[in-house]
């Protein structure tokens, strides 16, 4: 059974409340985000689209993604 969809509000891993929702792309759905452990400090969450969330190559795009913005 899938969990379900990401939502405005949810608290996830019990640190990162979603505050507003920021776009969709071919690989997911991106959130602003506050971290309630950071001194509430703004950060963006992807969630991998259900399809795509168990492929191998998936997850090393979403790497290569994580990679390529921190550098921003």
């Amino acid at each position: 059974m899938l969990a379900k969809p990401p939502q405005l509000g949810d608290l996830i891993l019990g640190r990162f409340r979603l505050m507003a929702h920021i776009g969709n792309g071919g690989m997911g759905t991106v959130f602003l985000a506050t971290d309630i452990s950071l001194s509430y400090q703004k950060v963006a969450l992807k969630f991998l689209n259900s399809h795509l969330a168990y492929k191998p190559s998936s997850l090393t795009r979403l790497k290569n993604e994580v990679y390529v913005s921190r550098k921003l």
